[in-house]
């Protein structure tokens, strides 16, 4: 198994601190997100990680020097990362379609527990969503269908189906579906270098089969926001500060 982090965005709403250090460099307990992600993964089964860099990646790369983990961890450069972040996960493509992948967003802040329910699932293709949607708009939702499989990804949705929760950021993908998650990104990139992978998924869902586990109680966040890191270090670190690096 590979995996695939998404680091090379700017982080334009963490003004004033983006402007300086890139979002995965966002520090609790004295770790940074990537520090976490790097050894959470350490004691999986993926093999090989890739991180895709952009803004400040020399700052990216820095970290990854300070962190020791057995996997090979290499850093691929998207030039285009003002763009959408299709055009990230495209950079990352041989780590796609030949062995099983996964996929996540660097800007999470989550235990050890969340990420092996997904590493370990029977499903080839997975999803984690959470159940506990606020909808305000910047959410993507994900719609199942009556069979319980993913029929639609987005902020706005045009399908129908249940909407089952907010999709984490956190994605598992057969060689076979990330065969077809490839083409499907050199095709929309061409057409739009601004559309955001999640879409790309969305365009899939009919050619695949993507299941979704819910993450009951498990704690997370999405830090896009300044009251995202207060909210991170007031209701989400205390939950999972105690996790030891045990690999």
């Amino acid at each position: 198994m590979n995996a695939v982090i998404l680091a090379a965005g700017v982080g334009n709403r963490l003004r004033p601190f983006t402007e300086q250090h890139p979002k995965c460099l966002l520090t609790f307990g004295g770790k940074t997100l990537l520090r976490r992600h790097l050894e959470m993964l350490e004691g999986t089964a993926v093999r090989k990680i890739t991180v895709v860099v952009g803004h400040l990646r020399d700052q990216i790369a820095a970290e990854v020097e300070r962190i020791h983990i057995r996997q090979p961890v290499e850093l691929v450069y998207n030039s285009e990362y003002t763009l959408g972040s299709a055009l990230s996960l495209l950079q990352a493509q041989g780590a796609l379609g030949s062995v099983t992948a996964l996929i996540m967003d660097a800007d999470l802040l989550l235990g050890r527990e969340m990420v092996n329910t997904l590493v370990s699932s029977a499903a080839p293709s997975c999803l984690l969503a959470d159940g506990g949607l606020i909808d305000t708009g910047e959410e993507v939702k994900v719609v199942v269908r009556s069979e319980g499989t993913v029929c639609e990804l987005g902020k706005l949705l045009y399908r129908g189906g249940t909407v089952v929760g907010e999709s984490v950021g956190l994605y598992k993908f057969s060689p076979e579906a990330g065969q077809a998650l490839l083409g499907a990104l050199h095709d929309e990139v061409t057409r739009n270098p601004r559309i955001e992978y999640e879409a790309v998924m969305n365009g899939i869902l009919e050619t695949i089969e993507l299941h979704y586990i819910p993450t009951g109680k498990l704690p997370w966040i999405e830090i896009d926001f300044p009251e995202d890191i207060e909210r991170a270090r007031r209701e989400v670190w205390p939950l999972i500060k105690d996790e030891l690096v045990t690999y």
